[in-house]
C-alpha cells in the first residue's frame, strides 16, 4: 500500500513520528488538529520533534507557551 504525502509533516517524518507526536500531545492534553510536524535530527544526536500549534490569543496575551517538550533517543 502506499503511503501518502502531506505539507502536515516535514518531509522526513513518516508514520512512526506521527505516532510519537500523537502521543506527547495526548500526555500534554494538546490536539493534532492545525499542527505541523517538524522532525529535527542531526546524523548523530537524538530526534527533537518542533510541533506547530496554529491558535490565537483571545485575552490579549500573546506568546504564552506550553512547557511540554519532547526529546527522543
Amino acid at each position: 500500500m502506499l503511503q501518502g504525502t502531506t505539507t502536515y509533516f516535514s518531509s522526513n517524518c513518516d508514520v512512526e513520528d506521527a505516532e510519537v507526536a500523537k502521543e506527547f500531545m495526548m500526555s500534554c492534553d494538546l490536539s493534532a488538529y492545525n499542527t505541523r510536524l517538524f522532525k529535527m535530527s542531526g546524523n548523530t544526536g537524538p530526534i527533537e520533534y518542533e510541533i506547530r500549534l496554529a491558535s490565537m490569543e483571545t485575552d490579549g496575551k500573546a506568546g504564552v507557551q506550553n512547557d511540554c517538550f519532547l526529546v527522543t533517543p
